[in-house]
């Protein structure tokens, strides 16, 4: 599984860096690190080299301070105090995020999820669960909650453990892109695991084939963040049926709708929450997701290969694969 995301976000960045004959001349300076359980790619003119390290250091600490599975990390301390935690201001401001979102996407994006997850083992050994696990775990999702003081900026959870996994890669590209910006990167690129942005001039980023190893066609930024959820980044596959790691947060259960949902935002953190709300909730999340945020860009797989597009990426969106059946997102 490593080697083929490894391949998809190789891809990603063959596309990007291909342009006009003085992006080809241009130096440019690539780094690939490991954390948030996938690859992170950046790239940027050599000039401004010395600041990888400094992103790797960055992705590093991020990292374990959001990692669940980490008993030292932050997120695990968190889950496990029964007491209100004081947190760093980033922490603080993902999961208020992430809190407003679930609301904003009709509750189809819940960081509230993480027991939910275990069951199915995704982490560990994935397995089906049975009805009767499903219907306990759901009530105990029903019963969960974030009390947030923004006078004291601490977060308690009751009644459960929260998981970032389906937005943090999102606010990972926007902390390394806010941060090389400030130091004066006027253009570059980053990959974290299906989370593409590219600022500075037209990028190319592709969107891959959820079940060929190509590229179904390409959507071209220039500040924006395009992220792709699929079902086939983690999955299980029992007596013939493919079982997605993003699961309904209503049912329990992985929805069938979509192959992978790509969205196109302002921000990274947007962007992977909606994709992942996208993914879970199927078509009926997407009625609540867009009627509340109209402007994003929406690129959809269905089960039978057909592409969907929103008006608002079409501008924007180059199919690769003239044999695949595009349709308006109406």
């Amino acid at each position: 599984m490593k080697k083929r995301i490894l391949v998809i976000i190789l891809s990603f960045f063959l596309i990007g860096l291909s342009g006009c004959q003085s992006d080809r001349q241009e130096s440019w300076e690539k780094q690939v690190f490991w954390g948030f359980d996938t690859w992170i790619e950046v790239t940027v003119p050599s000039s401004y080299s010395r600041l990888l390290p400094k992103v790797k250091t960055y992705v590093q600490q991020l990292d374990q301070e959001w990692n669940r599975f980490s008993s030292s990390s932050l997120i695990s301390k968190i889950n496990d105090s029964p007491s209100p935690c004081r947190v760093d201001k980033d922490t603080f401001h993902l999961i208020e995020l992430s809190w407003k979102l679930k609301e904003k996407t009709g509750g189809f994006f819940h960081i509230g999820v993480a027991s939910l997850v275990d069951l199915w083992g995704f982490s560990t050994r994935p397995r089906v669960p049975s009805p009767a696990e499903i219907e306990k775990a759901l009530a105990e999702l029903a019963e969960f909650s974030i009390v947030i003081d923004y006078q004291k900026q601490t977060v308690t959870v009751e009644n459960g453990k929260i998981d970032l996994g389906g937005i943090a890669k999102g606010y990972l590209v926007d902390y390394i892109a806010n941060f090389l910006r400030k130091e004066g990167v006027t253009k570059g690129l980053i990959n974290a695991g299906g989370t593409v942005t590219g600022w500075g001039k037209k990028w190319k980023v592709g969107v891959t084939h959820p079940r060929q190893p190509e590229l179904l066609g390409y959507i071209m930024v220039d500040g924006q963040v395009v992220s792709t959820s699929g079902d086939y980044f983690r999955y299980l596959e029992k007596e013939g049926k493919r079982y997605s790691h993003i699961l309904n947060p209503f049912t329990g259960y992985p929805k069938d709708d979509f192959l992978s949902a790509t969205v196109v935002a302002e921000n990274g953190a947007l962007a992977d929450a909606l994709s992942t709300a996208i993914m879970a909730g199927g078509w009926e999340a997407l009625s609540s997701i867009r009627a509340e945020f109209p402007q994003v860009g929406i690129v959809l797989v269905e089960q039978e290969g057909i592409v969907y597009l929103s008006p608002s990426v079409q501008p924007y969106f180059t199919l690769s694969l003239p044999e695949l059946e595009l349709r308006d997102l109406l």
